[in-house]
């Protein structure tokens, strides 16, 4: 005959406590299997008593013994990476825990944010795992949770925040997440060409995991309303935050690799210039990086009016970068006059220039980086004192030309007569040397005089033997 009746009971201290059951929610064939809540009667010899009785009364009892009780202190064993920035696009936050939490001692467990005055409380239908619903988030905003040493498990046990399966009730822990930087794609907190790169991709193939716009707030806490298309909202978004960026980082690029034909980049007459006349197909941005250990820079305005020109002087890195991006219209213009260049030093020097370019597709065709040989520019002609002077039998004369001329440099004795020519053609603009050997020449008075166009300079020179 079949059971009709059966009871289940625990042993507390030589007293049968019952236990309530509830029926399996996959039954066996028979209707017998059944489940039940563990006591929480922490042990390592429990004993559960099982009595079964059929139709006509014959009963039927059975123990199992030595069964362990183990405590289970609510541990966290779900949250997002603390690590990574979290998206945009997020609306909600999952937290889980390894047991039930009492849903009467949740206070103190919240969710705030630096950015907007809120506090946000979750909500739960199972008490383990738990949602808070955050809805649109800012642009650099961080975000904590609070989890109060006053949660408790049903049975009673407090948070377990190290996970020993211990807790004396007085664990706490602070859970802190930062959203990601509108428009910063690459997750490096600086906006630069690398993300200019991948904005301008991702409008020029229709790529709308890069759309930052429409948008509201204020620049870096933007809360993006993305609406499927690219527009002027995304520009002044992208602008917006690489303004900041520039005025809060000193962050600059790595180094780019070496790619593709290399274009035309020369310094000529202290303007730092590039020709892009090289490469078949429209140029959408351009990206230049000129090191400034040893000269000084300034952007040249230009005249064509590009939807994106970003400049920002890095004086701890000591460089200047320029990038510019033309995705709405006609290409980059194939020669463009970037930089005007200065120095205090008269020698020439080689100046490193870093450089990107992407094609009519947002792809990058060339990169990589040259180094371009400066001839510093005298703003003036000049002739500057020999040294040595007095001097046997060798003397050094500097001189500056501003514009390129025909010069001439003589030597002349007392008597104004020439004794020797140093220099009688054309020199181009820049500071030049040259010695005089007076080793075939008495001692006494000479005189040194440049004259180039209508500039003319005489010094007195002392040869002594």
């Amino acid at each position: 005959m079949g059971i009709t009746d059966r009871s289940l009971s625990y042993n507390d201290e030589d007293i049968y406590i019952d236990i309530t059951l509830q029926e399996a929610a996959n039954p066996d064939s028979n209707g017998t299997l059944y489940t039940f809540l563990v006591p929480n009667f922490p042990t390592d010899n429990l004993t559960i008593r099982a009595i079964v009785e059929d139709a006509i009364g014959l009963k039927d009892t059975a123990f199992v013994t030595g069964m362990d009780v183990v405590v289970e202190y609510p541990k966290l064993t779900f949250y997002p990476d603390e690590n990574s920035f979290l998206s945009l696009e997020t609306s909600s936050m999952e937290i889980a825990f390894s047991t039930q939490l009492d849903t009467l001692q949740l206070d103190g467990f919240t969710l705030s944010s630096s950015v907007f005055d809120a506090t946000y409380y979750p909500e739960t239908d199972d008490a383990v795992n738990f949602t808070f619903n955050i809805g649109n988030l800012s642009s650099k905003d961080t975000l904590l949770v609070e989890l109060p040493s006053t949660l408790i498990s049903t049975f009673g046990y407090s948070f377990d925040v190290d996970g020993d399966n211990a807790s004396l009730g007085d664990e706490s822990k602070t859970l802190t997440f930062h959203t990601e930087i509108l428009g910063d794609f690459d997750h490096d907190t600086d906006i630069d060409f690398d993300d200019l790169t991948q904005f301008t991709s991702g409008w020029l193939s229709d790529d709308y995991s890069v759309e930052i716009g429409p948008f509201t707030g204020d620049a870096p806490h933007l809360i993006p309303e993305l609406d499927n298309q690219f527009d002027v909202q995304d520009l002044v978004a992208f602008i917006y935050m690489w303004d900041w960026s520039t005025e809060n980082s000193e962050l600059s690029r790595s180094i780019v690799e070496n790619y593709g034909l290399s274009p035309s980049i020369e310094i000529k007459d202290d303007i730092l210039s590039i020709d892009l006349s090289i490469y078949d197909e429209s140029i959408s941005a351009l990206y230049i990086s000129v090191n400034t250990s040893s000269i000084d820079v300034e952007k040249i305005e230009m005249n064509n009016e590009y939807d994106m020109s970003f400049y920002r002087a890095l004086e701890s890195q000591q460089k200047a970068e320029w990038s510019i991006a033309q995705i709405t219209s006609e290409s980059i213009e194939s020669h463009l006059n970037l930089f005007s260049i200065s120095t205090s030093s008269k020698k020439d020097q080689d100046v490193e220039v870093e450089y990107q370019i992407l094609g009519e597709n947002g792809d990058e065709i060339s990169s990589g980086m040259l180094t371009v040989n400066y001839t510093p520019i005298p703003h003036s002609f000049s002739l500057y004192n020999a040294y040595p002077n007095p001097f046997n039998p060798t003397t050094t004369i500097e001189f500056a030309i501003s514009t390129e001329v025909y010069t001439n440099i003589s030597i002349y004795d007392v008597n104004g007569r020439i004794v020797e020519t140093l220099v009688n053609s054309k020199i181009e603009p820049g500071y030049n040397s040259i010695q005089w050997n007076a080793s075939s020449h008495a001692s006494g008075i000479y005189f040194v005089k440049m004259v180039a166009g209508e500039y003319v300079e005489t010094q007195k020179l002392m040869l002594v033997k």
